[in-house]
């Protein structure tokens, strides 16, 4: 672990990267809004024990991850809605419901390993320096990239799914 832009960041094979965020999608939110954590390094990384927290709310939402292998160059993609109908076309892996909806203007997400030791963390807002365009996700450009910083995202361009919405849900960065 070392500490970068005052944050603890795990380096080594395995660590798993916040890579894509759907906070604000094309008409209502519900049920089609969602993220992506994927697996740039080496290894496969156990899920077992972890937690999804938006940490930008009072009280803190949480997610416990789910008992699953994430393999090297894979995504996991946690959503609203599992439906792929009824969500856009995404292919949630797992689905959260109306507990825990993504702030459409700054959030916070977080995960934590099972020793609850910080894995990674995005703020990302849709003021100042970050990408924003409603219907569009946000991408991480390169997963080494230092996702704390607005320059390391951009807004997606590619449309999925209905045709509504554009993202790259389910495919590495």
């Amino acid at each position: 672990y070392v500490v970068n832009n005052d944050r603890l960041v795990q380096l080594e094979s395995g660590r798993l990267v916040i890579s894509e965020i759907m906070y604000n999608p094309a008409g209502a939110d519900t049920d089609k809004e969602w993220l992506e954590i994927a697996n740039p390094g080496a290894e496969a990384v156990s899920l077992a024990g972890w937690t999804l927290r938006d940490c930008g709310v009072a009280p803190e939402r949480v997610i416990d991850l789910p008992d699953e292998m994430l393999d090297p160059g894979d995504v996991f993609i946690i959503g609203s809605e599992g439906n792929y109908a009824d969500n856009g076309g995404v292919p949630v892996d797992l689905e959260y419901g109306l507990d825990f909806p993504l702030p459409n203007t700054v959030g916070t997400l977080v995960i934590f390993d099972a020793l609850g030791n910080l894995v990674d963390q995005v703020e990302y807002s849709r003021f100042g320096d970050w990408p924003f365009q409603t219907g569009h996700s946000i991408q991480l450009d390169h997963p080494e990239d230092d996702n704390t910083l607005p320059g390391s995202w951009s807004v997606s361009k590619d449309e999925y799914g209905d045709g509504t919405n554009f993202g790259t849900p389910g495919f590495t960065p």
